[in-house]
């Protein structure tokens, strides 16, 4: 029949290949050089649409409109919704059916797959959503991987990662049937763990740092108690972590007890330490404590205290100086954290408590650390906020990317004054904001000087009057940790510099700025 009417009425016959035709056949690769300016208005996509009472119609998408639609779905969500798309674009992929389709059918399972990580469209089975471990800080970890690699060694029949709802995970180790065949004492346990330690030591340099076990956190199961498993010979977790609830309950106890850190591993010197030196013995302390917590930026002189176990309760024994102590209810979710901006603007404020202390007192740091220079790069917040605006937006006239893989994905800029300016510099502005002379003098010895006048504070009758004096008092640990410091890190700022032209213009904190900074905040303390 359609033959004939194309003989007939003269038409032209176009054949439309099907969906398999077109994805099974090889075509030959199309050179595509139109930037997107030249194509912006060119069709991308065609899109079929018909209704049950109107007649087919195409929608034609062009190159703009897609990537006006692209950039629409990468704005974040007004604050207390969410965008919809968000739930289809993460890279793990959760399958899931109505469950009343299923009614007395089967239990369903929720399998979770993952994006291969170069071959697109494809996903590999990963595990399950029940399998997720979730850590009281609302940290989560899969721990197929790990158990996979820990049941590896030749002595382990299976293990099992605990963990949910606590702080810290837990490692349940099944033996193989000939080391399995009686319980194991506290010198055959610790030679056990020894033994399958390196195998530990592996599955934890592939999980994220939340999830590594400790020794301390090694329970073995016993031949009475075997995991509990399926048909099919799979370890059944909750199954199995509901009959050693009680163990693993004394086991975080236990190891709450003896310590709330992670193993650290120390590197002790090769050629010993001469216990007849003092020096040789107070460096070889100072480097085990600066392995152990991570800085070295401490006096051999300072008090340090170890905090063993958790807190077991909210009460201090010391008498509290609430005369000096200000408790905030914060909330995080919200803006300033849920306080007055007044008060939220005080916690920030160190410099100013420093400028009005040193007025006070007749004597200023001449440096804000322990070098002899200190340079600081700032940026007054309404600069920085324009910087911040033309980062986002991409006005800078030097363009905002070149389309390269560097610039694809997250980005992160430091927007810090290119231009340093001297501490000293700003120290002759501040003298030139007041009448007040102000010497400049060595940070520790004005750290001293707050001190004295803070001893008097203790009888003074107006106390909230005296410490809006001298207000650098209640932040006094913060400006002897900055004496002990050698200097913030100097940040690379290029990026930030090729995105904003106002940064690239800014030529440091001009003097008169500082002036007019110090008679703010003056006239702020005398209207109080």
């Amino acid at each position: 029949m359609v033959p004939g009417i194309v003989d007939a009425c003269d038409l032209r016959m176009i054949h439309i290949p099907s969906l398999e035709d077109l994805l099974e056949k090889k075509y030959d690769h199309f050179t595509y050089h139109k930037t997107f300016a030249q194509a912006r208005a060119e069709p991308l996509a065609v899109l079929h649409t018909s209704g049950t009472t109107g007649l087919p119609k195409p929608i034609i998408w062009s190159h703009d409109f897609a990537a006006s639609w692209n950039e629409w779905l990468a704005m974040e969500a007004p604050e207390g919704y969410a965008n919809q798309s968000n739930l289809w674009t993460s890279n793990v992929l959760q399958i899931e059916r109505p469950r009343e389709n299923a009614a007395d059918q089967c239990e369903l399972v929720f399998p979770i797959s993952i994006p291969h990580p170069s071959i697109p469209d494809l996903w590999a089975y990963s595990s399950r959503s029940d399998d997720i471990i979730v850590l009281l800080t609302g940290e989560k970890t899969n721990p197929t991987t790990m158990e996979q690699t820990i049941s590896h060694h030749p002595e382990v029949q299976a293990a099992l990662l605990a963990g949910t709802a606590r702080f810290q995970t837990a490692l349940l180790i099944e033996l193989v049937p000939s080391q399995n065949s009686e319980k194991l004492y506290t010198v055959e346990r610790a030679h056990t763990i020894e033994r399958i330690w390196p195998k530990i030591e592996e599955a934890n340099q592939d999980c994220p740092q939340h999830a590594k076990v400790a020794k301390t956190h090694i329970l073995f199961t016993t031949p009475e108690k075997p995991m509990e498993r399926a048909g099919k010979g799979t370890i059944q977790r909750k199954p199995t972590l509901d009959l050693y609830s009680e163990e693993l309950d004394k086991l975080y106890a236990d190891a709450d007890k003896m310590s709330t850190s992670a193993p650290v591993d120390i590197s002790l010197p090769q050629d010993g330490v001469a216990l007849t030196d003092s020096n040789s013995i107070a460096l070889f302390i100072h480097n085990i404590i600066a392995q152990v917590t991570g800085t070295d930026n401490f006096q051999d002189g300072d008090d340090l205290f170890a905090h063993v176990g958790r807190s077991k309760g909210h009460g201090l024994e010391t008498e509290f100086p609430t005369d000096r102590v200000t408790f905030l209810a914060a909330d995080l979710s919200k803006k300033n954290l849920g306080l007055e901006l007044k008060i939220y603007n005080e916690l920030q404020e160190w410099l100013p408590r420093l400028v009005l202390t040193s007025v006070q007192l007749g004597i200023i740091p001449e440096s804000l650390d322990a070098t002899k220079e200190t340079e600081v790069d700032w940026i007054p917040l309404d600069i920085l906020a324009s910087v911040l605006v033309e980062s986002c937006l991409g006005d800078s006239d030097s363009g905002s990317g070149s389309g390269s893989v560097e610039d694809a994905g997250a980005k992160v800029f430091h927007p810090t004054n290119p231009v340093l300016t001297s501490w000293r510099s700003l120290i002759s502005a501040i003298n030139r904001s007041q009448d007040k002379a102000i010497e400049p003098v060595p940070f520790t010895l004005w750290i001293e000087q707050v001190k004295r006048e803070a001893e008097k504070l203790d009888d003074a009758t107006k106390l909230e009057d005296q410490l809006a004096d001298i207000p650098a008092v209640k932040v006094m640990p913060f400006y002897e940790g900055l004496a002990k410091g050698k200097g913030a890190a100097r940040l690379d700022n290029d990026r930030a510099m090729k995105m904003s032209k106002q940064l690239r213009e800014l030529v440091g904190i001009k003097p008169e700025w500082m002036e007019e900074w110090v008679k703010s905040w003056l006239e702020a303390r005398v209207g109080k």
